[in-house]
């Protein structure tokens, strides 16, 4: 759980460099090993965003290393004023993640244009 202000694990930082450089018009973001095929998982340890085939491979290759599927990466990042509650927002204006309340409650008038 990440519950200070700032985004500081790596997961953290690697899902926000996701959201942040999320392509535009429906492209999926393309695998950091072989460029090709859309991201499935998240490599926590070598902090790479693998395909199916080289999460695969990485997987058999390094097996202590936390490999994790991309939705269920996003489901382990928490709001940094209600750690107990999952973010489902990440605020572009503030650079942080929030819950339900925090969005409606401190960011209403910001861009909610990143769901998680």
């Amino acid at each position: 759980k990440n519950t200070s202000n700032s985004l500081t694990c790596s997961l953290c930082a690697k899902l926000l460099k996701i959201l942040k450089h999320k392509p535009q018009g429906g492209a999926e973001l393309k695998c950091e090993e072989c460029g090709d095929d859309p991201v499935v998982t998240i490599c926590v340890d070598c902090e790479l965003c693998l395909c199916q085939d080289c999460s695969k491979a990485h997987s058999k290759k390094y097996k202590k290393h936390d490999v994790v599927q991309l939705g269920e990466a996003m489901s382990h990042i928490f709001c940094p004023e209600h750690p107990n509650d999952k973010a489902d927002y990440y605020c572009e204006k503030c650079d942080k993640f929030a819950c339900q309340y925090c969005m409606n409650k401190s960011h209403m008038d910001h861009p909610q244009d990143h769901e998680l």
